[in-house]
């Protein structure tokens, strides 16, 4: 759980700051703006997005499959618009999400020092840097 807290205060300059990193200082070669500590395992965009996806995202998909498995329980009108094609587009919407988010993930995972890297830190544990 204290790799998910979320510090609020200067939470924008570090998103933009590690999302500058993927974009274009991992191509450079430039070093991880933060770096895993065992105080703190995920990054702010890893800890935002991750925030997102288990309690936005999944919760979303959940429970539009089930609206979608029960559908007398679906609203029969929403803003004007048939309850059920409402659900649907969010379902799509929230699954073209995830996959893109799955997609990065794994593209991710291979940024490391060599391809296998990361994924061999997953399974085999790592030892993280030093403390800040």
């Amino acid at each position: 759980i204290i790799h998910y807290k979320l510090r609020i205060k200067g939470l924008l300059p570090r998103l933009i700051k590690q999302a500058m990193f993927y974009g274009v200082g991992i191509f450079k070669g430039e070093h991880h703006p933060f770096p895993s500590t065992a105080h703190c395992k995920f990054n702010p965009l890893q800890q935002v997005t991750y925030i997102f996806v288990m309690f936005v995202a999944m919760p979303g998909l959940i429970i539009s499959g089930l609206l979608f498995f029960f559908p007398q329980i679906a609203p029969e009108q929403f803003l004007d618009m048939d309850g059920l094609w409402i659900v649907g587009v969010l379902h799509y919407v929230i699954g073209v999400f995830l996959v893109v988010f799955m997609i990065g993930h794994i593209y991710l995972a291979t940024a490391g020092e060599e391809v296998t890297s990361e994924f061999k830190k997953m399974l085999f544990g790592s030892k993280l840097t030093e403390e800040r």
